[in-house]
């Protein structure tokens, strides 16, 4: 709900305002959010992954989209 409330008041996309307000400012000029990796360069994302109570599981990209 934050997040669409920064939305409309700002009148600009969540990512943008991320990159500008968290991101930039951190000098984490290499952070994309999963959106933006896959439709450019998924070969550059990170392997994603679930836990449960037996560990680490890997997670399949497409279920992301």
């Amino acid at each position: 709900m934050a997040g669409y409330v920064a939305e409309v008041v700002e009148r600009r996309q969540w990512e943008q305002l991320i990159n500008e307000y968290l991101l930039q400012p951190l000098g984490m000029t290499s952070t994309l959010f999963v959106r933006d990796v896959l439709m450019t360069s998924p070969e550059d994302m990170a392997e994603s992954c679930g836990w449960t109570e037996h560990g680490c599981f890997p997670v399949d990209l497409q279920l992301l989209e």
